[in-house]
């Protein structure tokens, strides 16, 4: 009989849980929890209804505009805490010499402007700390969970917040919207406003091939249209339009800067605000525990805000 309950305990454990459960009860509330973890608030509040169920408690409840801790929760608190250093712990200890012996490749789904953007710099750090792993780029045409369920793809690189419960998601970075123009072009000597900026020619990247979306709704708010002649699959592909044309590209700021020093355009901020894009990189759980992924992680999140 014990062996049966052991058994059904074990199945029922999972360390990423006790971490999300701690980080909770450290926190008080799911988003600043999944702002410690970099992780989505639905990831989070999904984990809590896990833990909810795991442990048969609501642990955390609603009490005027904040969140406070059951019983349960403030009783087993320094108990979780200390089970998640010691956990850590365990891991932290593996020899870093292990790294400078694998071989292995990993492929990371993404597209060419992030392989441009974060391409060399993660090439250096893999290099420098494991010279025997390979990284292979794939194109991200689609968001497809696929390719991570069956291996083909290792990590997956994009904007995409959720790929479905199945799918572990960290949160990489922030990227603003910015203009950019080739130096020599009409807008360069000036102080580009919003009329100036509907009136211009623009290249838009999308995936899709899509010409409109958030701000062209911001500029209608203004009674404003902006033209759209040129429509391309990424960001990379507009700067290179934008350099060596009259088009003016809206992309992401880590994209542009790329762009300036490469191609020679001007960039600027946009003449009203828009919310920034947040860059995410997701992985089958399968993975989670992979020494080696681990680390990839780890340097996906440390390139990416230097880029940033």
């Amino acid at each position: 009989m014990f062996g049966i309950r052991y058994i059904s305990l074990m199945q029922r454990f999972d360390f990423n849980l006790l971490v999300a459960l701690d980080a909770l009860l450290q926190e008080g509330s799911v988003r600043g929890a999944a702002e410690r973890l970099n992780l989505t608030s639905p990831a989070m509040s999904h984990a809590l209804a896990r833990l909810r169920s795991v442990l048969d408690d609501p642990l955390l409840v609603r009490a005027g505009q904040r969140m406070v801790p059951t019983p349960r929760a403030i009783a087993i608190r320094d108990r979780v805490r200390q089970a998640v250093e010691s956990g850590q712990a365990i891991f932290q200890d593996r020899p870093h010499d292990e790294l400078k012996g694998l071989t292995r490749t990993f492929t990371i789904r993404a597209n060419d402007s992030t392989i441009s953007v974060l391409g060399a710099r993660l090439a250096e750090r893999v290099h420098s700390e494991a010279p025997g792993i390979s990284i292979r780029f794939s194109g991200r045409s689609e968001e497809d969970i696929a390719p991570l369920r069956d291996g083909s793809v290792d990590l997956d690189i994009g904007a995409m917040a959720s790929m479905g419960p199945e799918i572990c998601t960290e949160r990489l970075m922030e990227d603003a919207f910015v203009c950019a123009i080739r130096s020599n072009h009409r807008l360069s000597m000036e102080k580009v406003t919003l009329q100036a900026y509907a009136g211009a020619n623009h290249v838009v990247a999308s995936r899709r091939g899509r010409a409109h979306g958030p701000i062209d709704e911001i500029l209608a708010a203004s009674n404003l249209v902006r033209r759209v002649p040129m429509i391309v699959p990424d960001a990379l592909a507009a700067l290179a339009l934008a350099a060596t044309s009259d088009y003016l590209a809206t992309v992401p700021r880590t994209v542009a800067q790329w762009g300036a020093k490469t191609m020679k355009l001007r960039v600027f901020p946009l003449p009203f605000a828009v919310p920034p894009m947040t860059m995410f990189q997701s992985w089958h759980p399968r993975l989670s525990a992979d020494f080696a992924h681990q680390w990839l992680r780890e340097c996906m999140a440390a390139v990416a805000p230097e880029a940033a």
